[in-house]
């Protein structure tokens, strides 16, 4: 509406000329292309982001596994630990009734035995508290105790190093940062886009009241900033790509970085293992039968088999521990 609210014959709105248009403004600078980018690139990280957090689970779901499976195989070690100190007691006991050992051995050895009794109930309990982590964290009853195999194991041979580059490359973690560095070069794209103004085309249908005649108009137009030149929000855009390159490069190294720490470790636990395994643990039990015999026989000591039990227990131990280590 045109010409109301006047003076004289323009007072009121009986001489107001009347206009019903239409306008579009058109895009131009590759605005729309830039929202159709970022919403693509936001979908990709979207999608990377599940595949991440599902990856994330299943790594916790198998450490939680691979610590139940440790935590059971040290249960069933405990039992050998104590029979073995059950036996040693009853040897030295029957020692003592016979005169041939002091009535100190025989307190050594119900000692040694209560400490493995402690220790067997320490590893049940820490079975029981594996297992309820698993439980919780895959959904199954915590009262329904399922049997895990203990029969665990490290790989024997290991990927050549210049791999590590392509795993880190490849996981869902590092895809994930450069869909956020994809996203960040959207908007910036889209900041830069911002800045070319966009023409508008308006066409309408105009009714003068004083005569009472029609006709049709169209304009075109193009603004030009003054004030506003949004050359700020693209340095601003251009920083957050910056910023969100550098923490892609460095969360890289880090994961290099880790993944080359890791991949040594699991060097020095498969050589550890198979040094325990192969060498250790038979010398160990070998040695042990021996003193037993011995003792029984009266030519070694009662500290001579506490020595050999407790290099037993602590080797059988060690190959544990090793698997751990290398697992972790």
């Amino acid at each position: 509406i045109e010409n109301f609210g006047g003076s004289g014959p323009f007072r009121g709105s009986a001489a107001a000329d009347q206009t019903l248009a239409l306008s579009q403004d058109i895009e131009i600078g590759g605005k729309r292309a830039g929202r159709r980018a970022i919403a693509a690139a936001e979908r990709t990280r979207a999608e990377i982001g599940r595949e991440a957090a599902l990856a994330s689970l299943r790594i916790e779901t198998a450490a939680a596994y691979r610590r139940a499976q440790l935590a059971r195989a040290r249960a069933e070690l405990a039992p050998q630990q104590l029979r073995l100190a059950e036996q040693f007691d009853a040897t030295v006991r029957a020692r003592v009734e016979s005169g041939k050992a002091a009535r100190l051995e025989a307190l050594g050895a119900v000692a040694a035995r209560s400490s493995a009794q402690a220790l067997a109930q320490r590893a049940q309990r820490s079975q029981r508290s594996a297992w309820l982590e698993l439980a919780s964290l895959v959904g199954l009853p915590v009262e329904d105790e399922r049997e895990l195999d203990t029969a665990i194991a490290l790989p024997r041979t290991l990927p050549p190093p210049e791999d590590l580059e392509r795993y880190a490359s490849e996981s869902p973690a590092r895809r994930l940062e450069l869909a956020g560095v994809e996203v960040m070069r959207g908007e910036a794209r889209l900041a830069a886009a911002e800045r070319v103004p966009d023409p508008s085309l308006f066409a309408g249908f105009r009714r003068f009241e004083e005569s009472g005649d029609s006709a049709w108009v169209a304009g075109f137009s193009l603004p030009r900033p003054v004030f506003v030149t949004r050359r700020n929000a693209r340095a601003a855009a251009d920083a957050r790509v910056r910023a969100e390159n550098a923490a892609a490069s460095e969360s890289r190294r880090a994961m290099l970085s880790e993944l080359a720490s890791s991949y040594e470790s699991l060097q020095v636990a498969i050589a550890d293992v198979a040094l325990l395994e192969e060498q250790v643990v038979p010398a160990a039990e070998e040695a042990y039968a021996l003193v037993s015999e011995g003792y029984r026989a009266g030519k070694l000591s009662y500290f001579d088999v506490i020595n050999a039990s407790r290099t037993l227990a602590e080797s059988q131990l060690q190959g544990l521990d090793a698997i751990e280590e290398g697992l972790d």
